[in-house]
């Protein structure tokens, strides 16, 4: 089957409970997250955790990258959207 890459940028408290998970699922939304919006280049979700996340006390100022592969079957379920520049796929929660 093939995947195609995704990537999320996170920040230090997310990245924390991913680690706590062993790496195998993303935490909960926030109540104000009604999305989980991964990116699908890598040089953007870089940018995203350099600029956002970094600047964000929540987070304790650091911004990760994680990488991950979704079965292209599963990713063709939802639309690509444009954000700015770049596309995002939308995955609703």
């Amino acid at each position: 089957m093939k995947t195609k890459t995704l990537y999320r940028p996170v920040g230090e408290k997310e990245m924390i409970l991913i680690i706590e998970s062993s790496y195998k699922k993303f935490p909960p939304r926030l109540e104000w997250q009604p999305i989980f919006y991964p990116v699908l280049n890598e040089d953007y979700a870089s940018e995203i955790a350099e600029k956002w996340n970094t600047s964000d006390e929540a987070g304790n100022y650091l911004g990760f990258v994680t990488e991950f592969e979704v079965l292209e079957e599963e990713i063709n379920k939802y639309p690509a959207q444009n954000v700015g520049v770049e596309k995002t796929v939308k995955l609703t929660t």
